[in-house]
């Protein structure tokens, strides 16, 4: 009991000192990390820019039935091998989040400078991961609509940032038909 008594003493001490300020990537988050978030080409590749609030990139069909919209991010000040990134699309006139939700990955950022690629990592560097695939399961209900993207990111040590974007889908596809009734609420 005692040993119980003390650590609890020792954890509330130390729990005051965490906590989350603002980061130099306009997101929460270390205040030593830069973190945005941006789109890609059609194929995936690249970062581009979407913090104008005014892009408005292509739900892509995917080779196994879905659809998504290809996402984006670069950091520094992080450890860039196996960050825990995630995204997270929500309407932004209702709230909802849009189906299926939440895309976590863990993945190794690759550096902005081709100089960089077989060097130890610089944490005053950029590094991006391109292409990340944010899910769409009902892009006849949210097309035309205005989307709030988050994204977050973790490294190995803790350090993190959020920022998030604005951006209005596209769809080329079909939407004649009703919706599926999981779609309903979108």
């Amino acid at each position: 009991m005692r040993i119980l008594s003390t650590a609890l003493l020792l954890l509330s001490l130390v729990a005051p000192l965490g906590g989350c300020t603002s980061s130099g990537g306009g997101g929460d988050g270390d205040p030593t990390v830069s973190f945005e978030i941006g789109g890609s080409s059609d194929e995936g590749e690249g970062f581009v820019d979407w913090s104008a609030g005014d892009a408005t990139p292509p739900m892509i069909r995917g080779p196994q039935g879905g659809q998504h919209v290809w996402v984006s991010v670069r950091a520094r000040g992080l450890w860039p091998k196996k960050a825990r990134v995630a995204i997270e699309m929500f309407l932004d006139e209702t709230g909802v989040v849009v189906k299926p939700g939440r895309v976590p990955i863990t993945a190794n950022l690759h550096p902005e400078d081709p100089a960089l690629q077989d060097a130890e990592p610089d944490l005053e560097a950029w590094y991006g991961f391109e292409g990340i695939t944010a899910f769409v399961r009902c892009p006849c209900q949210v097309q035309g609509k205005r989307f709030r993207v988050v994204a977050t990111i973790e490294d190995l040590y803790g350090a993190d940032g959020t920022d998030e974007a604005y951006i209005t889908p596209t769809w080329d596809g079909s939407c004649t038909t009703g919706p599926s009734p999981s779609c309903e609420a979108q």
